[in-house]
């Protein structure tokens, strides 16, 4: 489910950042320009939390990936030795070939 953030409007962010802030620490706040949301504003706890989480997922995602290719026994599949590496490859876009 969804969960609604408060919002506030760009011009509630000019004249008055302080009280933004203080929404901040506790929940994100999106703010609104023309009746459309521009932004979306977060503690930096919350942020790193956020990004964290994500990298977490990517890594799990490159494991299960590895894990599968075994499997498979998929020509060229090797346990993985450098993570880090092994998750920056596997992260990349794919490539499209033209025929």
């Amino acid at each position: 489910m969804n969960q609604l953030y408060p919002t506030v409007t760009t011009a509630e962010l000019r004249d008055n950042p302080s009280a933004i802030y203080r929404q901040v620490s506790q929940h994100p706040v999106v703010v609104y320009s023309r009746a459309t949301p521009k932004l979306v504003c977060v503690h930096p706890d919350e942020w790193n939390k956020i990004a964290q989480l994500l990298e977490d997922q990517e890594d799990l995602i490159a494991a299960l990936k590895a894990e599968l290719a075994l499997a498979k026994g998929e020509e060229g599949a090797t346990e993985i030795a450098d993570f880090a590496a092994f998750r920056a490859e596997m992260m990349k876009p794919p490539t499209h070939v033209s025929a």
